[in-house]
């Protein structure tokens, strides 16, 4: 049994989860885990976005090895006056540092999701530093310095990467979740290893043994092609889904998901009857509706980010046994067999025909959940504690 401080990216009450909520939840099944969330201030009360009752209780037990830390930014506008947060940040370390003696955890590993919390390094008595690369910042907008954010071109930020690469050249063990990152990131660090987000299988299984239906997806005509995940326009082609629904008036096009920021829902596609958008949905209600998609979708613009991402949403499909078209990432190629993936908008719309055409097909369909039980955040999880083991045997043996 490992004991971590987990410095996450979210919060575990959030609707959604990504791959920070499910790692740190991952690694609680056989492991001690202390999740930090994002720091929040009196702003965020104020508008609802965090609950009140956080400031008199910040610590609170998520399941029997998952302890939960809400840190309060107690000096107001610290993302405008870097001293202000500098401060903030060490007033929570002395509250954080109390309850890792509390809890006993004397060398923790610590685990980073976001470089930008560099902070935390060698300030905890760590064992290990664990750098789990979850977005390639380089790509990203740099909220510091905008001048310098990535526009969708080839620009790199450099600010977030001069960042990143003093926690890779710091880590003990790196994680990546596509092999392209991995090679770019074992230029600072040698010790990168793949690892790509998993499914809760077990969920997913559940689901398919119940006989609930949502009731905002019930009266949907079929066939249903559907997306489940954040609607972000950066990565949906929503010239993709206007030319699908619009060749295609008979299919429903269903979206399960938030909508992510600035994104703007083209009218075109928001006034065809033919296209829902059913909003975001509890992480345990989400298998409830991908059961229920005829062909499982994702209509991603080809670009150099959707090329370097590993998207969750491909073992949780898997995990239903459905059909899947994709349009082209790399990252996803050696699914081919289980999985259809496009090159065009035309070979799209062909490869989703030729799916409604097959129908179930028993056999793929028990290829795709054993792909999927193979891949779930329990073996992820085995995965690191493997890992780990091995890279502390190295360390005694040199």
């Amino acid at each position: 049994m490992y004991e971590f401080l987990y410095i996450g990216l979210g919060n575990l009450d959030d609707k959604s989860w990504f791959g920070t909520q499910r790692f740190a939840t991952a690694l609680s099944g056989r492991n001690r885990v202390l999740f930090v969330e994002r720091p929040y201030t009196f702003f965020e009360i104020l508008r609802g976005a965090r609950r009140p009752e956080r400031i008199l209780h910040p610590i609170r037990r998520w399941n029997k090895n998952l302890f939960v830390f809400s840190p309060f930014f107690v000096l107001p506008f610290s993302a405008k006056r870097a001293i202000l947060k500098r401060i903030n940040r060490y007033l929570n370390l002395f509250f954080l540092k109390f309850l890792l003696r509390k809890l006993g955890m004397k060398n923790p590993i610590l685990w980073l999701d976001d470089p930008f919390e560099s902070f935390y390094i060698g300030r905890v008595g760590e064992k290990l530093l664990i750098y789990n690369c979850l977005h390639e910042y380089s790509y990203q907008p740099d909220q510091l310095n905008p001048d310098l954010g990535f526009q969708g071109g080839d620009e790199i930020n450099w600010y977030n990467l001069n960042i990143e690469k003093r926690v890779l050249q710091r880590a003990d063990l790196v994680f990546c979740e596509t092999p392209s990152r991995v090679d770019r990131k074992k230029r600072y660090n040698p010790h990168v290893f793949h690892l790509p987000h998993g499914v809760e299988f077990d969920l997913y299984s559940r689901a398919l043994e119940s006989d609930y239906v949502p009731g905002d997806i019930k009266s949907i005509p079929r066939p249903i092609i559907g997306f489940s995940g954040t609607i972000n326009h950066e990565k949906i082609d929503f010239e993709l889904i206007d030319f699908l629904s619009s060749i295609r008036p008979q299919w429903s096009f269903v979206f399960v998901g938030r909508i992510y920021r600035n994104t703007v829902i083209p009218s075109c596609i928001q006034d065809k009857k033919n296209v829902y958008f059913l909003g975001e949905k509890k992480y345990s209600e989400v298998p409830h509706y991908v059961k229920l998609f005829d062909v499982c979708t994702i209509p991603y613009k080809v670009t150099r980010v959707t090329k370097d991402i590993q998207t969750v949403k491909i073992y949780e499909y898997l995990a239903t046994g459905r059909p899947i078209v994709t349009t082209y990432m790399p990252q996803l190629l050696h699914l081919k067999g289980v999985i259809e993936i496009a090159n065009d908008r035309d070979e799209f719309l062909e490869k989703v025909e030729s799916s409604l055409k097959a129908g179930d097909n028993p056999t793929l369909r028990e290829k795709r959940i054993a792909i999927a039980k193979q891949n779930s955040w329990a073996n992820r999880a085995q995965k690191i504690e493997e890992i780990i083991s091995s890279v502390e045997s190295s360390n005694r043996n040199s």
